[in-house]
């Protein structure tokens, strides 16, 4: 039951870093499916190990490229600490809660520039360990047949350091702190491990690094997987599937880029080859099956083409069989059978377009005038963001930019919801979260925002 107080030092082969994050994604996967798989190379997952604390460091860093794969973590990791707890015998317990005091004590004593609400959670985290660590209380307390209805022995710790058991009325509120009997430590222990596993992602997007952290070449691929294989999961799990008829009314979640792509393609019904590439990645990631990526094509392809700027004169009434391959072999179904991902935001900002290219970042490559065509209306109305985002264009920022854009399409979203009918900027400014959403592809873009995750997360945010 470690509590990751302090990072691994040392050096670490990175492919052997890659297999920590891996292995420990996978068990963690398994756990929130409800079938726990031990791996193989359970070395990695040893408690309390430098291997086992770079895989939950690494992993947690890596959650935040997209808010859904953040509160997986943040309930995972949270799952597998009540697994080890419960394993441990009360001498296990005393030993890993002295260890968390003497970390406490160094991170109070050498980090004076903390905030006060950490400062606080500290040294709660120390109060609770000075009293559960004593020998007489932690016999008591830790053994199995301990009843969760014994009071015997009390901790008082301020009542936003256990809010979970204040919702329940689990226990009694004096002056500001929780009463917390020893048949609720366990969960008094957990909700602290859960409380630091916040503080300490809240501390890195703070720090004005997490972009380059996540475009760390040395990390970017393991993201990339990582997100795409949670992202299948997701949609084993809800069974959530794009079909062709649905683009159309999902075109409003869609990031800027691939938004334009789409706009695109409805005027001319054709797209060039690279565009048509990325969009099919796209969608597919999305959560469309191959069945419905070929019937979205072929209605496409088969309507003639007034505008087609691109320079394609194909069909799909005379190339179905080129395009079938194509779509297919994108899908792992042809070829060498390899399953391609949509591009990274990185990799598409960075991409060197040709004149005919339709394609590209907004934020990177599309002057002013095209840029804005690819905003909800609404923003045109909202003056303050929209000037910030073009200051940050200017500034070739465009992934701040994008995150920008993210932030208002999701509020937009949220009043929209709570008042359909016409909606103000004052409106949308009300339903303004201070929360920011991290993605590096279009697809965790639109993930993000269609997700029923996110629902309960505005939820969530208007109610505290």
């Amino acid at each position: 039951m470690t509590y990751y107080m302090k990072p691994p030092r040392g050096n670490i082969a990175l492919h052997t870093l890659h297999k920590c994050v891996q292995q420990r994604f996978e068990f963690l996967l398994s756990i929130e499916n409800g079938e726990i798989n031990i791996p193989k190379n359970f070395e990695y997952l040893n408690d309390g190990t430098s291997l086992d604390r770079a895989g939950h460091f690494v992993l947690r860093l890596l959650s935040l490229s997209c808010y859904n794969f953040k509160i997986f973590v943040l309930k995972a990791e949270t799952n597998l600490f009540v697994n080890r707890l419960t394993a441990l015998n009360y001498k296990q317990i005393t030993n890993v809660l002295k260890i968390l005091y003497k970390h406490v004590k160094e991170i109070i004593q050498l980090s004076p520039n903390i905030s006060v609400e950490f400062i606080q959670f500290l040294s709660t985290v120390k109060h609770v360990c000075k009293i559960m660590i004593k020998q007489e209380t932690a016999i008591h307390t830790f053994r199995e047949t301990h009843p969760e209805s014994c009071s015997h022995y009390n901790i008082h710790v301020p009542f936003r350091m256990c809010l979970p058991l204040v919702q329940k009325r689990e226990v009694e509120l004096k002056s500001g702190k929780c009463i917390v009997p020893c048949g609720k430590w366990k969960h008094l222990l957990t909700i602290l491990f859960h409380l630091h596993l916040e503080f300490g992602m809240k501390h890195i997007e703070s720090r004005g690094c997490l972009h380059k952290a996540l475009n760390d070449p040395r990390l970017h691929q393991l993201a990339q997987d990582l997100g795409r294989r949670f992202n299948d999961n997701i949609s084993q799990v809800t069974g959530a599937r794009m079909t062709a008829q649905d683009v159309n009314s999902q075109s409003i979640y869609f990031p800027p880029c691939m938004a334009h792509l789409y706009k695109v393609l409805q005027s001319r019904h054709r797209l060039t080859h690279e565009a048509r590439r990325q969009f099919t990645l796209f969608l597919k990631d999305a959560g469309m099956p191959v069945e419905e990526a070929l019937n979205f094509w072929s209605t496409e392809y088969s309507q003639p083409s007034p505008e087609c700027g691109s320079g394609c004169t194909h069909s799909w009434q005379k190339d179905a069989h080129r395009y079938r391959y194509s779509i297919r072999h994108m899908y792992g179904l042809e070829g060498g059978r390899y399953t391609y991902s949509v591009p990274s935001c990185s990799y598409i900002q960075k991409s060197n377009l040709t004149p005919l290219a339709e394609g590209g970042c907004p934020f990177q490559h599309f002057d002013y005038t095209s840029m804005i065509s690819t905003f909800p209306s609404q923003l045109l109305n909202d003056k303050f963001t929209m000037n910030k985002i073009l200051h940050l264009k200017a500034s070739n920022k465009p992934q701040e930019a994008c995150h920008l854009l993210h932030r208002f399409q999701r509020d937009l979203i949220h009043a929209m919801k709570t008042s359909p009918n016409v909606v103000t900027p004052n409106q949308v400014l009300y339903a303004r979260s201070n929360s920011l959403t991290i993605f590096v592809n279009p697809v965790q873009y639109y993930l993000s925002l269609t997700s029923p995750q996110q629902d309960m997360n505005d939820t969530n945010e208007n109610n505290n």
